[in-house]
């Protein structure tokens, strides 16, 4: 069969689609143009929406009783009628061939990979694939099979980092990916192979459920929504973007630099524990939720070094400013190089030359449709597991 590979990223705010194609099984790459939504703009949309408390969710997950509120079921209705504009845009492109969807999203999922039972920054939708299918059959937009399951948007930030032209995860054995941008996404390659954090939970966490020294999640702070919130709240209701405090930062802003400062402690204590972690087992934060099951201090991998870390999504930008390097990259390092003294040989010398960081250790990633490419080649592979 013909069909046509769309994939599709959806965050807290937005929701992001492309047409994909491909030179081989391992480079794929945008077809056109990007296309993208904002939750805001659709019918329904509630601007003051407040998530449910996260652990409230992950109760009721664990009991298999979720309790939607009223505001959660309209507010996903219009994430689903987001995704679906997307889709439709593109599907225009699509020379009437059937697509082949592919939909990250973030939060935790149904038993059947096709909802969402838990998310930290929007609604559950636990009906999101029956919802969206429904909506472009109503539009006779053919479907080349139906959307398999809706991945991690942080998975999928893997995958478009190890199968498209421009992924920086194609090279090294083990490398860690630490997307951040309004949230934080984490991908790794183990031992040469995409290895979801899902099925590692058992001895790796993911950021959003760790806690950094100030008591708030790695996500609450090293995010760019984060960033944007903290500075907000200390100029008293002024709204910048990320990005401009970062340039306030470099012009020795204070405040500015102040919150600059705590994301460089955070990011560096991250990017440790994840090293910690692969080395030695266990991990150096504590989790937000007391209940969740600790880390296997012996796991499959344990003794093991990242050959590289990647740092993508927005981050990658502000990582990739060389004006920024004194205050951010460098303190990042220094402030990791000193954790890494702490650790037993052979794990010292391999992340250090001397005394400092060993260089290109940390990356940076320009591919922000990583997610989106990600999502359409996870539902290709699937669709031709199927076949085969």
């Amino acid at each position: 069969m013909r069909y046509t590979i769309l994939g599709l990223d959806g965050g807290a705010t937005k929701i992001r689609g492309a047409i994909l194609a491909r030179t081989s099984d391992h480079d794929f790459f945008c077809d056109g143009t990007t296309e993208e939504i904002l939750y805001r703009d659709c019918e329904g949309y509630q601007a003051g929406f407040q998530s449910v408390p996260i652990l409230l969710q992950l109760e009721q997950m664990r009991q298999n009783n979720i309790v939607l509120s009223q505001e959660e079921e309209t507010q996903g209705k219009a994430f689903i009628q987001a995704a679906f504009l997307v889709i439709e845009r593109l599907y225009q492109r699509c020379e009437g061939n059937p697509c082949l969807i592919g939909v990250g999203m973030p939060g935790l999922k149904t038993s059947d990979a096709r909802g969402i039972v838990a998310m930290a920054n929007g609604p559950r939708i636990p009906g999101y694939a029956e919802s969206l299918e429904f909506m472009l059959k109503q539009k006779n937009i053919n479907l080349a099979s139906p959307i398999a399951r809706l991945g991690s948007d942080a998975d999928y930030c893997g995958f478009g980092e190890m199968y498209s032209k421009e992924g920086k995860m194609k090279e090294g054995s083990n490398v860690y990916y630490l997307g951040i941008g309004t949230g934080v996404a984490d991908a790794m390659k183990i031992q040469g192979e995409l290895l979801p954090f899902d099925k590692a939970k058992g001895w790796i966490a993911k950021s959003w459920e760790m806690l950094g020294k100030e008591g708030k999640t790695f996500e609450k702070k090293i995010s760019m929504s984060a960033i944007e919130e903290e500075y907000r709240q200390k100029s008293q209701g002024k709204s910048l973007h990320a990005g401009e405090i970062f340039q306030l930062a470099s012009q020795k802003d204070p405040l500015a630099k102040g919150i600059i400062e705590s994301v460089v402690a955070h990011l560096s204590h991250l990017i440790y524990d994840r090293i910690h972690t692969l080395a030695l087992g266990g991990t150096t934060a504590q989790f937000a939720d007391a209940k969740r099951i600790s880390l296997q201090p012996n796991h499959p991998f344990i003794s093991s070094h990242w050959d590289k870390i990647v740092l993508g999504q927005r981050m990658g930008h502000l990582w990739a400013k060389e004006e920024y390097q004194e205050f951010f990259q460098n303190a990042v390092y220094t402030a990791l190089e000193q954790k890494i003294l702490s650790l037993p040989e052979p794990f010292r010398s391999f992340y250090l030359e001397g005394e400092n960081g060993r260089k290109n250790f940390l990356v940076a990633s320009p591919l922000d449709i990583a997610p989106v490419l990600g999502a359409g080649i996870c539902a290709y592979f699937m669709a031709k597991e199927t076949v085969s």
